[in-house]
């Protein structure tokens, strides 16, 4: 058995690996890519399907609302104009009231109330102790025995 290695055997297989290992990494990257071109494929199917699906039910909707309101009597919009009509006169009626409520409360917090017989005496009570704090201060104390 030799002991040295060829060294253009061994720079072939070198290549070889390198080439084998590039061809691994380049397989794996386009195999990623198709991977998520046809996930992005297959949500854009259901997006479609379901914006259709939202374009139909729109569709819809309008027309039934169209002919119901095509299909409306003259007789049935005045009785529905009354009766709407009427329950807005409850309601702003009913807004009326509570703001005249509101309104007698504000002026009720706003008003001082009125002075009575015992603020008075107090203030009386006040001045006088002032005073006599006053008279007290002008005294000289007794000289001690």
């Amino acid at each position: 058995m030799p002991t040295s290695l060829n060294e253009q055997i061994t720079d072939a297989i070198s290549t070889g690996n390198a080439k084998v290992l590039a061809d691994m990494s380049q397989s794996a990257m386009g195999l990623s890519i198709q991977n998520a071109v046809a996930s992005q494929q297959h949500v854009q199917t259901i997006a479609n399907t379901a914006l259709q699906g939202f374009v139909t039910l729109q569709q819809t909707l309008i027309a039934q609302a169209a002919k119901r309101l095509l299909d409306t009597s003259a007789e049935e919009a005045v009785s529905f104009t009354k009766e709407v009509g009427a329950d807005l006169q409850d309601k702003v009626a009913q807004l009326g009231t509570s703001l005249a409520s509101v309104q007698q409360d504000v002026k009720a917090a706003n008003t001082t109330p009125p002075e009575t017989g015992i603020a008075q005496q107090l203030a009386t009570l006040a001045a006088t102790i002032t005073a006599i704090q006053a008279q007290l201060a002008t005294v000289q104390p007794a000289p001690k025995a």
